[in-house]
């Protein structure tokens, strides 16, 4: 729904029905695999596991899941714009770039969150937990 709003006011041949999207004569279906929740699953548990306060870890996750998703979803729009525009070039950024660049978003959205919240946190110690 969402990368349907956002191309609507842009686009007039856009269509939603449940969870395919078309684009002109593209359409995309949008399965629970492509929501990005499992991304956001592994960034979550990386957070989780992480030895550090509490607080910095509620912080990581607060800033880093809506990245992800906003992320997810610009993914989304570009598919759904390159399938439309470029069909023969789908196949390999769904099955392939889209793929490698998930998990360098994950690991990037991980560091950002050690470089940025945890290594500046020198007010207390790491919880234990």
């Amino acid at each position: 729904s969402i990368v349907y709003w956002m191309l609507r006011p842009f686009v007039s041949e856009i269509l939603q029905i449940d969870a395919i999207v078309s684009l002109g004569n593209f359409s995309v279906s949008v399965i629970d695999e492509c929501t990005g929740v499992y991304e956001m699953l592994i960034y979550a548990a990386a957070v989780f596991a992480y030895p550090t306060h509490l607080r910095d870890k509620g912080i990581g996750i607060l800033l880093g899941l809506p990245i992800l998703y906003a992320l997810n979803v610009l993914r989304i729009l570009v598919l759904l714009v390159a399938g439309s525009q470029f069909p023969e070039s789908f196949e390999f950024m769904h099955i392939y770039f889209w793929q490698a660049t998930l998990v360098l978003m994950v690991s990037a959205v991980w560091l950002l969150w050690i470089f940025t919240i945890v290594q500046n946190d020198t007010t207390r110690t790491p919880d234990n937990t």
